[in-house]
C-alpha cells in the first residue's frame, strides 16, 4: 500500500517544532497516533550515536529538557548550538549560511556529541544540506523532516497503529468521585 492510501486508511499526525512538545496531546484528543520530527529524529540519533547534538535556529523553547528526558534521551543530550542564522538566510546565501551551520556543528562535537540532529525543521527542507554538512562536519547528521516519514512508513510496514483505546463518542461521564 502506497504512504498516501496509507495516511487516507489510517491517520496520523505528523506535527512540527522540536521533540513534539504537542504530541501526548494530539494522541488524546485526536486519538491517532502522532508521529513527532523531532522525537524521531532523536531516537535515530540514539540508535546510531553515543551522544547528540542539535543544530537550532532560533533559542530552545521551554521544556526541551523535559521533553528530552520524557522520550528517555537525556543522558545522550550534549548541546543545543544555534546555527546564527535563519532558514530565510539559509535559502538566499547557502554558502555564508552553511559555514555558520558548519561551525555549530563542530561546536556540538567539540562538546562530546558523535552524531547531529537538526532542530530546525526548515532546515530539513534545504537541499542537499545533510549531505554538505555530514562532509564539512564529519559526523552523521539526521534530517527530522526525513525521520518522521521513515518512522510512518516503518508504522505501515509493520502494521503498527494507536495503543490507546478509542475514545468514546457519547456523552457518558465516568465519575471517580467517592472512590
Amino acid at each position: 500500500m502506497p504512504l498516501s492510501a496509507w495516511c487516507a486508511a489510517s491517520p496520523r499526525i505528523s506535527a512540527s517544532r522540536r521533540p513534539t512538545p504537542p504530541a501526548a496531546a494530539l494522541r488524546e484528543v485526536a486519538g491517532l497516533p502522532v508521529i513527532g520530527p523531532g522525537a524521531s529524529a532523536v531516537h535515530l540519533a540514539a540508535q546510531f550515536g553515543d551522544r547528540f547534538g542539535v543544530l537550532s535556529s532560533e533559542p530552545t523553547p521551554t521544556g526541551l529538557h523535559a521533553r528530552f528526558r520524557a522520550l528517555g534521551v537525556a543522558d545522550l543530550f550534549v548541546s543545543e548550538r544555534m546555527v546564527g542564522c535563519s532558514v530565510l538566510d539559509l535559502a538566499r546565501r547557502p554558502d555564508k549560511a552553511l559555514d555558520r551551520i558548519v561551525a555549530a556543528g563542530k561546536g556540538c562535537l567539540q562538546d562530546g556529541a558523535d552524531i547531529l540532529v537538526l532542530g530546525c525543521l526548515g532546515m530539513g527542507f534545504q537541499r542537499g544540506l545533510v549531505a554538505r554538512l555530514t562532509e564539512n562536519v564529519g559526523a552523521p547528521v539526521i534530517n527530522p523532516v526525513v525521520a518522521a516519514l521513515k518512522t510512518a512508513e516503518a508504522a505501515l510496514a509493520l502494521g503498527l497503529t494507536s495503543t490507546r483505546p478509542e475514545r468514546k463518542t457519547d456523552d457518558s461521564v465516568v465519575s471517580l468521585e467517592g472512590r
